[in-house]
């Protein structure tokens, strides 16, 4: 899941900085809905940052279980026609995320990123609660695994790397911004002919869509740079493909030295589906 950038059609803010926070030791948070309203014996912790060594002495460095992350956020006034997403580019170990209250998404991983469509929730120049519940407890299925012990001290972590596992929002948060018509991910599939052409078939599905369904294809192909392209059955069907011919590509063979695969090209292709979009949400 690659990180949104800044475009034409895409805004995005960071909320790195202070947000508020407390440990959950006992893990009566999420019984006593923590989520639904301020955090209470809440302290500033920064994020991104490991918590472990932001407050001095043990007990935080130590600790098990869940913490609990909070922030305000005002979501731009220029939104009000956007799709707005919520991304966390990471939470160690595992997380669950609220806005306003209410759950809108769980995650295991604590090095991959994961994201919620929350444009139902928020609305353009107001502010919404943000909270996050941040799980560093190791199991042999987390990666890396652990198991954790009850030690005259209280519960502690034993694990079998050679590094300590900090935990926390280690990675940038972010609120994102696209037009409901947008290019979410892509499923390319190569098929070389005869004639040593290849081609590549961009599928995308209502979801990637969005809300909007856009209009039907009209007019010739969009050219580009050799290649041309054709969009089969507009954006109103249920799923589209587009089909890029790309020529003079070689069939990899194994033992061959460079770039048979045709990564430019495809690239290219890429670029031309997202424009294609692009101009169509805006239509």
């Amino acid at each position: 899941m690659l990180r949104p950038q800044e475009s034409a059609t895409r805004d995005r803010r960071s909320l790195a900085g202070l947000w508020r926070f407390r440990a959950d030791p006992d893990g009566v948070g999420r019984e006593q809905r923590w989520f639904a309203a301020p955090l209470a014996d809440a302290i500033d912790m920064p994020v991104p940052a490991s918590y472990n060594d932001i407050v001095p002495g043990r007990a935080l460095h130590d600790h098990v279980g869940e913490v609990w992350y909070q922030a305000r956020v005002r979501v731009p006034h220029t939104w009000g026609d956007q799709r707005i997403v919520l991304r966390f580019d990471s939470a160690t170990h595992r997380a669950t995320v609220w806005v306003d209250g209410h759950e809108v998404v769980r995650h295991e991983g604590g090095y991959t990123p994961f994201e919620a469509d929350v444009t139902d929730l928020v609305r353009a120049g107001a502010e919404v609660l943000v909270t996050a519940a941040v799980d560093n407890v190791l199991t042999w299925e987390t990666i890396p695994p652990g198991i954790v012990v009850d030690t005259p001290r209280g519960r502690r972590q034993k694990y079998m790397h050679d590094f300590f596992n900090y935990a926390g929002l280690h990675r940038p948060v972010w609120l994102y911004a696209t037009p409901h018509t947008h290019l979410a991910g892509l499923r390319g599939a190569a098929h070389v002919r005869c004639d040593h052409a290849h081609r590549a078939a961009v599928e995308h599905a209502r979801d990637v869509l969005g809300r909007v369904g856009g209009h039907p294809h009209e007019g010739g192909n969009p050219d580009l740079q050799g290649g041309h392209a054709d969009l089969a059955g507009g954006l109103q069907r249920e799923a589209a493909v587009l089909h890029v011919d790309v020529e003079g590509v070689e069939a990899g063979r194994p033992g061959d030295p460079g770039d048979h695969l045709g990564a430019a090209p495809v690239t290219r292709a890429v670029t031309l589906a997202a424009m294609y979009l692009s101009a169509r949400s805006r239509s």
